[in-house]
């Protein structure tokens, strides 16, 4: 993608048509960083970002605030528990309340509103009503709405500017997309050279926020004059993960064709270690000797250090034992930028 980019800057395509879309923020800023370091002109002009960051910035636009008649200001996790309160009594209680907000965001996510013979049941539309009122009246909207909310704007208005705003559109991991999600780019590719990047279904690890990885198969369908590039060569990673990832998904017994990436021998055979500790304070001591050697002893830039950790229950004791030794380390917690005494 950033090559890709970068060839189109070179031959004159202004930045302000060029939507490079990721799909997690550690990805886009990433993205952003390695574009505007490109040093190609009108490189500084480019926005790499998240598909939810771009519809939340259609959706605060004047026009499309009067088309929608919604405030796109999504709700904080803590502002949920005044939504719940108000909904449990005509709902069935904070657990039903939970399950028929979930049930109206998964419906959203996978737009089954467009599925023919879909039908609502009477008590989620007793439910979709009386949470569309409280959002209203409170001016919010929940974070699941803000790409079917964006994907309805643009679907309702054929003449809406933003479905011909961009020339060149390049999304990566389109397999982790849900059909919303997916029907956005769609929906914002009537005029533009379209460029999707993903994996098939063979990484897509995202089916619990309802990932559509059959997508990217119906793309090449939809799209009659798509070229489909195979790139099988793994050119990131060592030998040993490609020997694993092989490994692990020969044993889907659902794939639809059966592939093998190719290891690059150049990359080496890497460092991997499969380390288990037994209490969760022995494995943030273990990581952060971990990280501190690496960063301290080898040089590494701290940047380009990864630490992924299922909840915050985890990662954030990594990070604040990070913190403490002075190791430059950044949480994409959400919940963490409140804990500075100035917030």
């Amino acid at each position: 993608m950033k090559r890709r980019v970068a060839r189109l800057l070179e031959e004159g395509v202004y930045a302000s048509v060029i939507l490079p879309v990721t799909f997690t923020r550690v990805a886009a800023e990433d993205l952003h960083r390695e574009l505007v370091n490109m040093g190609v002109p009108g490189c500084d002009g480019l926005a790499g970002r998240t598909l939810h960051s771009f519809a939340l910035r259609l959706l605060l636009r004047n026009h499309v605030l009067v088309a929608t008649g919604r405030t796109a200001r999504p709700l904080n996790e803590y502002e949920e528990t005044p939504l719940v309160s108000d909904l449990e009594g005509a709902h069935g209680g904070k657990r039903a309340v939970g399950k028929l907000k979930h049930a109206y965001e998964s419906a959203w996510a996978r737009l089954q509103h467009e599925e023919p013979g879909y039908a609502q049941s009477a008590e989620d539309e007793a439910f979709a009503a009386d949470l569309l009122s409280w959002l209203k009246f409170h001016d919010a909207m929940l974070i699941g709405e803000v790409i079917p909310q964006a994907y309805e704007y643009l679907r309702s208005n054929p003449a809406a500017p933003e479905r011909n705003e961009f020339e060149y559109i390049l999304v990566d991991e389109f397999q982790d997309l849900n059909r919303a999600e997916q029907g956005v780019i769609e929906l914002l590719s009537g005029a533009a050279d379209v460029c999707i990047v993903g994996d098939d279904d063979d990484q897509s690890i995202y089916r619990f926020k309802h990932a559509n990885p059959e997508g990217i198969r119906d793309w090449i369908v939809v799209n009659v004059d798509a070229d489909d590039i195979e790139l099988a060569e793994c050119r990131r990673c060592p030998t040993t993960v490609v020997e694993i990832a092989n490994s692990l998904i020969s044993h889907n017994k659902l794939r639809l064709v059966p592939r093998a990436l190719t290891p690059r021998p150049e990359n080496g055979p890497g460092d991997v270690r499969i380390t288990q500790y037994d209490t969760l304070a022995d494995e943030v001591i273990g990581i952060t000797k971990i990280v501190r050697g690496m960063v301290e002893d080898d040089g590494v830039p701290p940047g380009d250090i990864l630490i992924l950790a299922q909840r915050g229950v985890i990662g954030t004791p990594i990070y604040e034992s990070l913190r403490g030794y002075n190791v430059p380390v950044k949480s994409y917690y959400s919940e963490s930028e409140l804990d500075a005494p100035e917030a």
